[in-house]
């Protein structure tokens, strides 16, 4: 049987007893205990035909027995002994099955719409045949839940429910599923009903404000409205690298500052999934494009431009699309017309600048990028860029052509106009030179080896602007002569001799021979050329005691060229014997210019002598003597110092020429002193000033020492120095001057070549002069008056200023005083000079000297916190001493009026300046200054809700029926937005005009019920709004609500 099942066992026996009838004993007894119930133990005496109809109940999860032992007693037989049936007794054995179970996890379970539920279903029953399972009776759900399984599924034991389930309303819906556990198969046995309640909760959805793309920089507020109560929304975001400012969040309202720092638009992506009650309803996607904020990129500084070529600066962003404006600062005033301001993607014009210097120009450049509408653009920061223009550049070659000998230096200078420093590239017709560093004049020397022609290439200029110059050339013609000669043969012999000289003979070259034997110059012009001309001359020595020596020498010369037309000269020496032993010296070998030098003559076989002198290198022969000895007085008049000049002896005997001996004698250069004073002033103002000027011969610092002394009370008493000089004398009367000129190389050597020159001059006293002039006669307190020029005599000064009262002001003894004035008004000064030798005083004044006082710049502000864009700040001015003024607000605003009135745009703290003038003509204008201060405030802001829904499970916690659930938080209050509220005032009136509900806190709204805890029918209700902002103003609103329920 199954459990729960009852029993049909029958008790018969077909034995006649003889007397008494036949009754039943049984024993029952459980296989698995007291696990099955609804039997008795042990009955007796049960009648024949008695049936047992036990209802055994299996609470185990398995088959189980009752076995019954049933004994038939005869009661009455064996003379009412009574007979039992033999042993064994009969058994009848009752299989009872398990009752099956069915264990349902969880009994009770809430799930989303849409959410499959998760109930498992179990079961430990095992039937002997066949199998359990479970069948669902029923699924019964309110509010229109459809999902669930079809009644009479079959589950078997493991197996879930999980059926998806739509719940088509706003609030929470139940199911109520009924399964019965069964046997499928053997007795096909019944078990206990079990019901598996599921309530579902609807998924809520929410409703975005709109939201257009924005710049980079720009807010995002997006306010999320949902359609079932107590939903909060929950939100990611998708955002590109280079986006910050987005981040996840939850709430009612995405209020963020997107800033984009890539190139291009990217989108941000707000994926929003609002939750209620554990549940996620569809996830809405917000894409939000953030274009990005143009950056300029400029070229790096410096950024130089031309003279004559275009401006050319390529204007590049990190947003393709991007344009440009920009405004340009002209200082110099170099750009044309229209070339102030412009817009594009490159700054390209041309630009000249004849200004002689460089040029500035300050470009302040914007960049406009691709935006969202309704501009569609996004505005960049402004960046400034300084554009350097260089002036306009010429050059000249300065030089004219011109001729020179070879080995001849010439210079070459070029000028230049522009910005220095400069560098230039010249050539010579075969190599080109690079000079850097020129300033506007440059000088090279040359030595050209050949005609050449200087050409001037390439200029350029500090800021690197070139310019090529057209014909900047000049010509060097170069000439040569050729002096050397050599000796045919031998160079001594006795005379007559005739020697042959062979010499470079060159076309145009004049030639000219000195053969020193008395005989005359041999002197010609080369009319080809013959590079191994001859030339021949006899030599004799008339004089037979001794050798005589001959210095033959070759003079050239180039007649049209410069530097001593070329002149070149060479010597050679014949040697007529017989020979002379000669012994000559000298007592000093270094003199000054003009002091002697003795020879000592010790030659012997020596009949006749000659001594002459000559600069050393030339052929000259100065002073030519023919006495044994000689003192010579050499004088050096040239510009060497020292001059090596040669005494040359040159001794005979009459036969053949003897070599001539050289000494060398070194001359100091000779010098005068002299000096010029000039016209000596006279003494004026305490004070003569003499100019003296250098005249001594010669007159060059390089080679000679000047000292001067001037005298008694000279500033300065002492110079060193070619001069010229001035000297201050403080007191007049008659001074000795001293010049003492010193040969420096010849103080080196050991040698006191000078020369002194002195003289007495006389500084005049004039008569007693006062006289000055004083700057400025008009100026503004406080002020200075400078004394600019004082022409008195007088060696004592006093000086007074003096106010038109009489009262001194300022007092000084300096020559040029300058006299701080410390009060407005009207000031004479006045001087008295005094000469402290004759005691002699003069006076005079300047009068008319006028200070003026400053005005008194004073002004209030009402009010001094003002809320923009609307409050309109007012000025009072109570300046005093003003007759114009110029007002500076802070951001840039300013006013000329006496109390203007301004209203601020952009909130913050700013300094407003007031500065008074007083204008007294003629450009002098006084002026005072006073600042003070003024803050600029947002002004509130009120957003009212149209609907509500308020919360079905009760009244808020305000007083009288109010909520705080409101405010863009949930939707089950009705609370105005307000921002920046002083005070605050709703009330709530139904259709009849009553009065339902008021609130005096912008943080208590009204929660749809009456003051009695009832919740008001749905429908439209007048609410009245007073509040003040922030910024004074007080404004009153009426308007409806719509109540859903």
């Amino acid at each position: 049987i199954c459990s729960n099942g009852t029993t049909d066992i029958d008790l018969i026996s077909p034995t006649n007893p003889t007397a008494g009838v036949i009754t039943f004993n049984y024993t029952a007894v459980s296989s698995v205990g007291g696990q099955i119930s609804g039997f008795v133990p042990v009955l007796s005496n049960l009648p024949e035909n008695y049936k047992i109809t036990d209802a055994l109940v299996n609470n185990s999860n398995a088959p189980a027995t009752v076995t019954y032992s049933i004994t038939a007693v005869a009661n009455g037989a064996k003379n009412g002994g009574g007979c039992s049936s033999l042993p064994p007794a009969v058994q009848v054995v009752v299989t009872v099955e398990p009752k099956p179970k069915l264990v349902a996890s969880p009994l009770i379970q809430t799930r989303c719409e849409g959410l499959a539920t998760n109930v498992t279903l179990n079961s430990a029953t095992v039937p002997s045949v066949g199998t359990t399972e479970f069948q669902l009776l029923s699924a019964v759900a309110t509010g229109g839940v459809t999902g669930m399984s079809a009644d009479n599924t079959i589950f078997t034991p493991g197996s879930s429910l999980a059926d998806v389930l739509d719940n088509p309303t706003t609030i929470t819906q139940t199911v109520t599923y009924t399964f019965r556990p069964q046997t499928a198969g053997g007795l096909g046995c019944q078990g206990d009903n079990v019901v598996v309640t599921v309530s579902v909760d609807p998924l809520p959805t929410i409703t975005p404000s709109a939201q257009a793309d924005i710049c980079s920089g720009g807010l995002v507020d997006i306010t999320l409205t949902p359609d079932v109560a107590n939903t909060v929304a929950f939100w990611t975001v998708s955002a590109p690298v280079g986006i910050a400012g987005a981040s996840n969040g939850a709430g009612n309202l995405i209020f963020q500052t997107l800033f984009n720092t890539t190139n291009s638009a990217q989108t941000v992506t707000y994926t929003v999934t609002p939750r209620a009650n554990g549940c996620n309803g569809p996830a809405l996607i917000i894409p939000i494009v953030v274009h990005p904020k143009p950056i300029l990129t400029l070229p790096p500084p410096p950024v130089n431009v031309c003279h004559g070529t275009n401006i050319n600066i390529p204007l590049v962003s990190n947003v393709v699309g991007t344009t440009f404006t920009w405004t340009v600062d002209d200082p110099s005033g170099i750009l044309a017309p229209g070339q102030e301001s412009g817009s594009g993607t490159v700054i390209n014009y041309p630009i000249t600048n004849t200004t002689g210097f460089q040029a500035s120009l300050i470009y302040s450049i914007t960049p406009i990028g691709p935006g969202p509408a309704p501009a569609n653009q996004c505005t960049g920061d402004p960046k400034i860029l300084i554009v350097t223009v260089a002036p306009q550049i010429t050059a000249t070659l300065v030089n004219a052509d011109n001729n020179l000998c070879i080995g001849t230096r010439e210079f070459l200078i070029f000028e230049f106009v522009g910005q220095a420093p400069f560098s230039f590239s010249y050539s010579d017709g075969t190599t080109n030179f690079n000079e850097t560093n020129a300033g506007n004049f440059k000088v090279i020397p040359v030595t050209p080896a050949a005609t050449t022609t200087y050409t001037l290439g390439t200029v350029t200029d500090a800021l690197g602007c070139s310019f090529t110059p057209v014909g900047e050339a000049v010509t060097l013609t170069v000439g040569d002569t050729d002096a050397n000669f050599t000796v045919q043969g031998p160079t001594s012999s006795c005379g007559p001799y005739t020697a042959t000289f062979q010499f470079n003979e060159i076309a145009g070259v004049t030639y000219k021979w000195q053969w020193f034997d008395g005989s005359p110059d041999t002197e010609f012009t080369a009319v080809a050329s013959n590079p191994t001309q001859t030339i021949t001359h006899t030599f004799d020595n008339l004089n037979p005691n001794g050798s005589v020596n001959y210095r033959v020498t070759l003079s050239t010369t180039r007649i049209g060229f410069f530097s001593g037309e070329c002149f070149k000269t060479q010597s050679r020496t014949i040697t007529i014997f017989p020979r002379i032993i000669t012994e000559v010296s000298a007592n000093r070998d270094e003199i000054c210019s003009g002091e002697p030098v003795q020879f000592f003559n010790q030659s012997f076989g020596v009949t006749t002598h000659r001594w002459f002198y000559r600069v050393q290198g030339t052929t000259t022969e100065i002073d030519v003597r023919n006495t044994p000895t000689v003192n010579y007085s050499i004088a050096n008049t040239s510009t060497n110092n020292p001059q090596i000049y040669e005494v040359v002896y040159q001794p005979s005997n009459g036969l053949c020429p003897t070599p001539e001996v050289v000494t060398p004698i070194t001359v100091y250069r000779d010098i005068v002193a002299g000096f010029d004073e000039g016209t000596v002033p006279p003494f004026i103002g305490g004070n003569a000033t003499v100019n003296f000027t250098n005249t001594s011969t010669p007159i060059d610092p390089t080679q000679f020492r000047y000292e001067w002394n001037f005298g008694l009370n000279a500033t300065p008493a002492t110079a060193n120095g070619a001069g010229p000089f001035s000297v201050d004398y403080s007191t007049p009367g008659p001074r000795d001057i001293t010049l003492r000129v010193v040969n420096i190389a010849a103080e080196t050597a050991g040698l006191g070549c000078e020369s002194t020159f002195s003289k007495t001059i006389n500084i005049q006293l004039l008569p007693l002069v006062a006289a000055f002039e004083a700057n400025p006669l008009r100026a503004c307190f406080p002020a200075d008056i400078e004394v600019t020029e004082n022409t008195s005599t007088g060696d004592l000064m006093e000086w007074r200023v003096v106010d038109s009262n009489g009262r001194i002001a300022a007092t000084s003894n300096a020559p040029l005083p300058i006299f701080r004035i410390t009060s407005p008004g009207v000031y004479s000064v006045f001087l008295t000079t005094r000469n402290s030798i004759t005691g002699q005083v003069a006076n005079t004044q300047r009068d008319n000297f006028e200070i003026f006082d400053n005005p008194v710049a004073s002004f209030d502000l009402r009010p001094n916190v003002v809320f923009v864009p609307d409050t309109e700040m007012t000025t009072f001015n109570f300046s005093t001493g003003a007759t114009d003024y110029a007002w500076d607000f802070g951001d840039g605003g300013t006013s000329d009026e006496v109390e203007p009135v301004y209203v601020y745009r952009v909130e913050g703290v700013y300094d407003v300046e007031l500065v008074a003038i007083n204008d007294h003509g003629g450009g002098l204008q006084c002026t005072d200054t006073l600042t003070r201060q003024v803050t600029a405030k947002q002004g509130g802001v009120t957003k009212v809700p149209n609907a509500f829904t308020p919360n079905p499970g009760g009244p808020g916690a305000g007083s009288g029926g109010g909520g705080t659930g409101g405010n863009g938080s949930f939707n089950d209050v009705f609370l105005p937005i307000v921002k920046g509220a002083e005070e605050f005032n709703m009330q709530i009136f139904d259709r009849w005009g009553n009065l339902i509900f008021e609130s005096n806190s912008s943080n208590i709204g009204w929660d749809g019920y009456d003051k009695n805890g009832r919740i008001l029918p749905a429908g439209v209700y007048v609410y009245k709004l007073t509040i003040r902002l922030s910024d004074g103003q007080r404004s009153t609103q009426i308007g409806d609500v719509t109540m859903i329920r």
